[in-house]
């Protein structure tokens, strides 16, 4: 059986000012979140004072949150196309909290059918209901990608996304920018663009992590090992092999 729960990996990222960015993001390392590129991409010279907040704390603890300092997407990436929807966000420090834990990345897809987690906040679904203070869950179904890509225009449905059948309830529908899809509290995907709670008949996209693993794993390392660059945000993006 699937329990995903809660846990301190979800965060969110946020910013002030006349263009707020409001995007979900799973915490998979000390300095390092993953997110939407079409969600954070729009503000990438804008960074200024955007944080990463945590979402899980206990009764004595104090909102904890760290500042961007630079992401990380694609060189083949097109903002409002699917493929290589994926942002990796750089901290300038670690988020700190009784409760923050990161997430595994899933190495394996999901079968055709299985039901799977999404969480979120709601901000992209206000034309239905109002987003919430806390965060939400929801079930969805793992749904065949050939099926869902013949409901698109042509190509939409990339190589690097898989696809899920939303609730015909739209109330239960959740779909955030960046939104993490789970699975046996595993991060399978991140919601991508395509789909609006307004229409729960069409599939939700998100960025199939096992498919992009390797790409955020170059990432970890180079992190790690302190050879990636804190600016050029396009490094260790040589993904052709996906369009």
């Amino acid at each position: 059986m699937n329990k995903d729960t809660f846990g301190g990996w979800l965060v969110r990222i946020r910013s002030g000012g006349a263009n707020t960015i409001s995007c979900c993001g799973s915490y998979i390392s000390p300095l390092l979140v993953l997110t939407s590129a079409n969600c954070i991409t729009p503000f990438r010279y804008q960074l200024e004072g955007t944080n990463v907040m945590a979402t899980a704390y206990t009764e004595d603890e104090e909102y904890s949150y760290s500042l961007v300092e630079t992401i990380y997407t694609p060189d083949y990436f097109k903002p409002q196309t699917t493929n290589l929807d994926i942002a990796v966000v750089r901290l300038n420090i670690p988020i700190k909290g009784k409760m923050v834990e990161f997430i595994q990345l899933a190495s394996r897809m999901p079968r055709f059918g299985q039901t799977l987690t999404t969480f979120g906040w709601g901000f992209n679904s206000l034309e239905v209901q109002p987003a919430t203070d806390e965060p939400r869950q929801a079930k969805v179904q793992n749904m065949n990608r050939i099926e869902c890509r013949d409901m698109f225009k042509e190509t939409f449905v990339s190589k690097t996304v898989m696809c899920v059948k939303m609730f015909q309830d739209r109330l239960k529908c959740l779909y955030d920018g960046g939104s993490p899809l789970v699975f046996n509290n595993q991060l399978v995907g991140i919601a991508s663009v395509g789909s609006t709670c307004a229409n729960t008949s069409v599939p939700g996209i998100y960025t199939a992590i096992p498919i992009l693993r390797s790409y955020i794993e170059k990432i970890q390392m180079g992190v790690r090992t302190k050879t990636l660059s804190r600016r050029k945000r396009n490094a260790l993006s040589k993904t052709s092999e996906y369009v």
